[in-house]
Formats: structure tokens, C-alpha cells, sequence
């Protein structure tokens, strides 16, 4: 039976209230999901390096931000792309836009071995020496994103230039950072390093305005609440989430795995975090 012959016997079939409307709506979705397929697309890139992390920017919902694993950083454009075979498949190939090398011998082995990128801008400068762990834009404008790596060096760039617009150094390895996309009285960026220390950086002053403390470990990955624009949510390797009003000492709200039994105080993370920009807070 063709798939056009499969569905009107499912509307007859529900016309005639043979089955339910639960039944018809899951038959029509598997219908559809069985013609589902995954799109064969490659990035291309300057040196060969794997990638570490990506970020799809929110104003455009079209340049992906890759950081890579010998310290650089790529900028995709997800809609400008060229096809390829690869056998019996067709490839997607996405075009590079711009790029910032890594640094480092490996690094520089790697770009000399690499086919010629004559078309793809790239800037005389490093972004990190070792591995970027981390790479976001600027939640309200393509022209600028933030990378932290390995080497404990957070920095803001101009992503027209490629060049520094604020570098921050520290003594600790760098795993996250993160930025309010709601913020309107303050551009902090949060930063969470291996020292298990999280950082609120002002780039525009190049300072360290607040720190949090209280995680055992590591700081592994941060996101700003949707609701607050003081609120941000940090986890760390010791395996809590710590919920912070910046505007307070202390985390107002620790998530322990270990503890199975639900509360109202572990149900209002939804609220905290997720609740839109409507104010809502717990």
C-alpha cells in the first residue's frame, strides 16, 4: 500500500470511528518518521582538528561556531553549502567562513599538511594554545563571541576582525562559559574553571566583578536562568548543581544527585530556570 493510499484509509478508518483519535494521531507520526533520514553533512576544516564544542548563534539561527581541539576556532555558515558524492551517498558540505587558528606545534604541523583555504578568511592570530573547550556568541549579535580553553585564558572577540576585544588569564584550566540572554543591566559572563571557583568577568572593564564558591569540584557547564537575568544555574564534577542569585552569597538552591526523592524546591527548577522572561522566580 502507497503511503498516499495508507493515510486515507487512516482518515476513513477515523471517519468511521473504527479507531481513536490516540490511535490515528501515533499512526500518522510513525507514518511520517518512517520516512525520516539523516542528512550526510561534513564541516570542512583549516587544520584537521577534531571539534571540542559548538554554538549556533540566536539571532540568525544560521553561523555555527565550532571550537576545536588544538586551540582554534571555526565559524560555519549553515545555510551556504555545495554537495558531494562520497560513494553512493550525497555529502552536504558547509561552507567555512572565517577561522582562528590554534597554536602550537601540533597545531602548526596540522595547517601545513592541510589542502590550500584560499577562499576562507583566517586570522594571523591564535585563539588558544591548547584545546578551546568552550565557544559562545553574543546572545544579541553575530559580531561578537567568547572562547575559554585549556591553557586558562578566557577571550571576547570581533568576529569582523578576529581579533581580541578582551582577554582575561587565569591559573586554572577553563571548562564553560556562559552569557544572560536577558540581561539588560549587566553583559557579565559567567566562567567555570577547574578550581571549582565560578567567575562573573566584565570584559568591558577586563575585571572579575563577583565570584561564586561552593562547588567540590570542577566547574563543568553554566547556563543563566530564562526568568532572572541574576540567576544562573553551575555544575560541577563533584556531581551537584548549584542554583545562584548573584545578588546573594551563596547558591539559593543545590540539585544532589544522590538525593532520588522529589521535592517542591527540586520541581521549582523548572520555574528558575525555564519560566521565560515573565519575572517568575523561586
Amino acid at each position: 500500500m502507497s503511503d498516499h493510499a495508507r493515510v486515507h484509509a487512516l482518515v476513513r478508518a477515523r471517519m468511521s470511528a473504527m479507531i481513536s483519535p490516540a490511535s490515528f494521531r501515533s499512526s500518522v507520526t510513525r507514518a511520517r518518521y518512517s520516512h525520516l533520514s539523516l542528512q550526510h553533512t561534513e564541516f570542512p576544516s583549516v587544520d584537521g582538528a577534531g571539534a571540542t564544542c559548538f554554538d549556533l548563534d540566536r539571532v540568525e539561527r544560521r553561523y555555527l561556531l565550532c571550537g576545536t581541539v588544538d586551540g582554534g576556532v571555526h565559524v560555519y555558515d549553515t545555510e551556504s553549502t555545495s554537495m558531494a558524492s562520497d560513494g553512493d551517498d550525497a555529502v552536504r558540505t558547509q561552507a567555512l567562513v572565517c577561522a582562528i587558528p590554534g597554536g602550537g606545534a601540533r597545531a602548526t604541523q596540522s595547517r601545513a599538511a592541510s589542502p590550500s583555504t584560499s577562499s576562507v578568511f583566517i586570522s594571523d592570530v591564535t585563539a588558544h594554545a591548547y584545546a578551546t573547550s568552550c565557544a559562545k556568541w553574543l546572545p544579541s549579535d553575530t559580531g561578537m563571541f567568547f572562547t575559554c580553553g585549556f591553557d586558562a585564558a578566557v577571550k571576547c572577540w570581533d568576529a569582523n576582525s578576529l581579533l581580541e576585544a578582551s582577554a582575561l588569564e587565569l591559573e586554572a584550566k577553563c571548562h564553560a562559559v556562559a552569557l544572560s540572554s536577558i540581561s539588560t543591566s549587566h553583559a557579565l559572563v559567567a566562567i567555570g574553571t577547574d578550581d571549582a571557583v565560578v567567575r562573573l568577568w566584565d570584559p568591558g572593564a577586563n575585571v572579575i566583578a563577583h565570584t561564586l564558591s561552593g562547588h567540590r569540584g570542577s566547574v563543568r557547564a553554566i547556563d543563566w536562568a530564562l526568568s532572572s537575568e541574576y540567576q544562573l544555574a553551575t555544575g560541577g564534577a563533584e556531581g551537584d548543581v548549584r542554583v545562584w542569585d548573584i545578588r546573594r552569597a551563596g547558591a539559593f538552591m543545590i540539585l544532589d544527585r544522590h538525593n532520588t526523592q522529589q521535592t517542591a524546591h527540586v520541581e521549582g527548577i523548572k520555574d528558575a530556570m525555564y519560566a521565560g522572561s515573565s519575572g517568575t522566580t523561586v
